[in-house]
């Protein structure tokens, strides 16, 4: 499960979930290089946390906070590489 922290509003966006942190991040990269979302307009300003982990055969949910980077470090380049 992960969550997009808004630095301004000094709180959790709704957490989504999807599979895995490779997914969580294109997703959150594709947001940051967006010009229409506001994730995209102010990218410093976000952050995305990975908040948990849903086991699908028990259903427990294990909390964890762990940044996986600030908005800045996922704008692409002219070449379309992310910088980091």
């Amino acid at each position: 499960m992960f969550a997009i922290h808004d630095s301004k509003a000094e709180a959790f966006n709704v957490p989504f979930s999807l599979p895995n942190e490779a997914l969580a991040v294109r997703e959150f990269t594709a947001l940051v290089n967006s010009p229409d979302s506001q994730i995209g307009q102010f990218p410093e300003d976000y952050t995305l946390f990975e908040v948990g982990e849903y086991d699908t055969q028990s259903g427990k949910i294990e909390s964890t906070v762990l940044s996986l980077g600030n908005g800045r470090q996922f704008i692409r380049n002219e070449t379309n590489e992310v910088q980091e």
